[in-house]
């Protein structure tokens, strides 16, 4: 049995994703509503550079260019998730 990558981390997608954003952001969960533009509601570019720095992590492979480009809660689930299925599977060992 192999160990788990340290490096590794969990995705972050959904409502996690969500509550981290309202946690970054400094505001109530309900503001980060599906269509509502982060970097407008106070996201950093520091923020946004710390996130994909989590998402890789977590094996989805996305740029700044990415989220910068469609800034919205709805928008970047979609990335994460529609990245993290084209992540090819990690072999079995055994």
């Amino acid at each position: 049995m192999t160990a788990p990558d340290p490096t590794k981390t969990a995705p972050l997608v959904g409502e996690e994703l969500r509550t981290h954003l309202a946690e970054l952001i400094d505001v109530p969960v309900e503001d980060v509503t599906d269509d509502a533009n982060l970097i407008k509601l106070g996201l950093g570019s520091l923020q946004i550079m710390r996130l994909i720095t989590r998402f890789r992590r977590a094996g989805a492979d996305l740029g700044f260019g990415d989220l910068a480009g469609i800034p919205t809660f709805a928008s970047w689930n979609a990335l994460v998730v529609k990245a993290l299925e084209a992540t090819p599977a990690e072999p079995a060992v055994g």
